[in-house]
């Protein structure tokens, strides 16, 4: 399986509408993507320390999600404008062709910086 930083980004977007203080929560998988690859994209999201949770197994369709943490918070707030997002996803995505998130991270922030007139270190 691929990731898909889309996927990543809608999947994050859901949980952060949730409201504060619920325990363990669902959220469906976006039309057309099927349950399999949510679930997978579920597991990368706690293993980057994105969200808390827990995933079981597939085929149960067993998930739980807790909440967003620091670091998930910080990826919605550096990919919440859309036309940024397309443009480091062409800009990042179309130079290096193999990227991690911590790159792409990178680049937002720096695009950020700019538009907010600030240097860049």
């Amino acid at each position: 399986m691929k990731r898909n930083l889309d996927l990543i980004r809608t999947i994050l977007r859901e949980i952060e509408k949730k409201p504060d203080g619920s325990t363990y929560f669902k959220v469906s998988p976006p039309e057309g993507v099927e349950m399999s690859s949510f679930m997978a994209h579920l597991e990368l999201l706690i293993d980057a320390g994105f969200i808390k949770g827990k995933v079981g197994e597939y085929a149960l369709r067993s998930y739980e999600i807790n909440r967003l943490t620091w670091q998930g918070h910080e990826f919605l707030d550096a990919t919440r404008d859309d036309t940024l997002w397309s443009k480091a996803k062409k800009k990042v995505a179309g130079e290096a062709m193999s990227w991690t998130t911590s790159l792409l991270l990178e680049y937002l922030k720096q695009e950020g910086r700019e538009r907010l007139g600030l240097p860049i270190p």
